[in-house]
């Protein structure tokens, strides 16, 4: 490997990095607070309460796609309600079953998101592109000479 690919080979690591960095910065710049969990669980409701087309959460049969937009709104569910006890006469679900503190709830809450063919876990997703992108482009790399 010549110098000048190693070079280049440093420059994406560092590159990377930064990206993974403001990534990291941008979420913990707005820190999960009550106001915006109810934001965010009303636009929950709204995309309907698993009977209508394309809802998002407690589908009933259980759907086998994600409908459109509603993974966005699942992770800004969970990133808004980490932590947070919700206030009475609030929900996190659309049919108005779970409230109080989200992590008592997070069980259910990701049982009723995945009946709708949406993952409950995609919180993690970017770091895994990176990861993905990274490897790729290093056997690229490698390939090449």
């Amino acid at each position: 490997m010549s110098v000048s690919m190693l070079r280049l080979a440093v420059l994406l690591v560092l590159l990377l990095e930064t990206f993974n960095n403001v990534l990291g910065e941008s979420l913990t710049n707005f820190p999960p607070t009550t106001h915006r969990c109810v934001w965010a669980s009303n636009k929950l409701r709204k995309s309907g309460d698993g009977s209508t087309p394309n809802s998002c959460s407690n589908c009933a049969p259980t759907v086998p796609t994600c409908s459109p937009g509603c993974q966005d709104l699942i992770d800004t569910v969970y990133w808004a309600c980490a932590e947070i006890e919700i206030p009475d006469g609030y929900y996190f679900d659309p049919i108005n079953e779970l409230d109080g503190v989200w992590e008592d709830n997070l069980g259910i809450f990701k049982i009723n998101v995945e009946r709708c063919g949406c993952n409950s876990a995609s919180k993690g997703l970017p770091n895994s592109l990176i990861l993905v992108f990274f490897v790729t482009l290093v056997a690229m790399l490698v390939m090449a000479f």
